[in-house]
């Protein structure tokens, strides 16, 4: 909004030439990824933020992806349950536009959308972060 308008799809606002994994996600995770990001300092790995899930932004995904057709690897997270969240929604629509397979990250599917017990959820969102851009 600070420029203007309602932006379906945000860049990272790290200036990285090629990297080589793209991670996509939406609502908050993305400040969890973005915080990872910048403690390691990692150069390989951009976050796109899609704040629109439908009607589907299709032309503003293009252009993202089109500025990073050199990554080899693509990947959606996400907080929920693998059977939960937008996945089943953006699998195919992801894969559509980037033109080949988009890999999950995020917790296993499940019949209730958290576990219950904060540790267990703290274990499970750091290894998701572990995942999608690394280590600490």
């Amino acid at each position: 909004m600070s420029s203007g308008s309602f932006q379906e799809v945000l860049d990272d606002d790290v200036n990285l030439k090629s990297p080589q994994r793209i991670v996509l996600c939406s609502g908050k995770i993305y400040y969890d990824l973005i915080k990872r990001q910048e403690d390691l300092k990692n150069r390989k790995t951009a976050v796109l933020r899609v704040e629109q899930l439908y009607p589907w932004p299709e032309a503003q995904l293009k252009k993202r992806v089109a500025k990073f057709r050199k990554a080899k690897e693509w990947c959606w997270v996400q907080e929920e349950p693998k059977n939960m969240g937008a996945w089943s929604f953006m699998r195919p629509l992801l894969e559509s536009v980037i033109g080949g397979p988009v890999q999950y990250i995020g917790r296993t599917a499940a019949a209730s959308p958290a576990t219950g017990f904060p540790n267990i959820f703290r274990q499970e969102q750091a290894a998701i972060i572990d995942q999608a851009v690394g280590s600490v």
